[in-house]
């Protein structure tokens, strides 16, 4: 068996245990994300690698959380920057992959052959739709980083992806507080409508905008769902429950004689054994006169790509 051959293999058995993790639920994200760059850094011979939880708000970009291994420092406690003195270099490879959309790499050969640290990195920026939530970095790989190893390692940036995006939609849950007493047609739309059901569609737990919106929470779910998205609604809710991820798309409510436009996620509470749903008012964008139209390419669930 060639070296080359093993490592491919050590990267298939990396990820099967990521997926297992994912699915099992039984392993919080975090925990995920720490073992993942731990194991990525070994496997790659790079000597730092972090994976960071980007927060982008008022044009501020940053990280809200910094998962970080530094194969010469020995390890890095799960967030912040430990034993380190100096400022974390995520911060700079932050920087660099501004708007960047897709895996880039770079190779100094003057660092390189002075013998210096950071001459070789490789950035890949984790999107949701446009915004930038997750950024994984490796860096100081003495062979360098190129698409071939991008290949390599795509399968398991896709499922990091999906755990980064668990993590960023339960953030967003926590904000959608049932503590409003404005208008829910604010300047910067949020998902701030949020309700629990059971199995049988039933509201256990509804927020106060829910209640703007549609008055008593004693009506069914699918009461208020125009027809036409029942089947979509019910294949996200059974993608949820198999899959233990957050399931996303664009949901018609009646309210009156008008319809409203939901930006909607679906979430699998496996203790309570509960359907969570938040979703942000998005009506604006539609014509109210493409009502009766059947919109298919807005039902459609958003791909998990990186």
């Amino acid at each position: 068996m060639t070296y080359s051959t093993t490592i491919q293999d050590q990267y298939k058995k990396m990820l099967h245990t990521i997926s297992q993790q994912v699915r099992s639920n039984s392993v919080g994200e975090l925990e995920i994300l720490h073992k993942s760059i731990h194991q990525l850094c070994k496997l790659s011979g790079s000597s730092y690698g972090f994976i960071g939880l980007v927060e982008d708000q008022h044009y501020l970009t940053n990280y809200k959380q910094l998962i970080e291994c530094n194969q010469n420092h020995g390890r890095i406690p799960m967030m912040g920057n430990g034993p380190l003195s100096t400022p974390s270099k995520a911060h700079r490879y932050l920087k660099l992959s501004y708007h960047r959309r897709v895996p880039f790499f770079s190779f100094d050969q003057e660092r390189f052959n002075s013998g210096m640290s950071w001459f070789s990195y490789i950035l890949i920026p984790i999107y949701d739709n446009s915004r930038q939530v997750g950024l994984i970095g490796l860096c100081d790989r003495k062979s360098g980083y190129d698409k071939n190893f991008i290949l390599e390692i795509s399968p398991i940036c896709r499922e990091l992806r999906k755990i980064i995006l668990q993590n960023f939609y339960k953030t967003d849950i926590s904000r959608a507080q049932p503590v409003y007493s404005y208008s829910v047609h604010t300047e910067s739309p949020a998902f701030d409508i949020m309700l629990t059901i059971d199995d049988f569609y039933n509201t256990k737990l509804s927020n106060i905008v829910w209640t703007q919106y549609f008055g008593s929470n004693k009506v069914l779910i699918t009461d208020l769902i125009v027809k036409e998205d029942h089947a979509s609604f019910y294949d996200l809710i059974q993608k949820a429950r198999t899959t233990g991820l957050s399931q996303n798309t664009t949901l018609r409510f009646k309210r009156k004689n008008k319809t409203l436009y939901f930006k909607t996620r679906i979430l699998f509470l496996r203790k309570s054994h509960q359907i969570q749903i938040i979703a942000q008012d998005i009506s604006d964008r539609f014509s109210q006169s493409t009502d009766s139209k059947v919109r298919k390419d807005y039902l459609r669930p958003i791909r998990l790509l990186f």
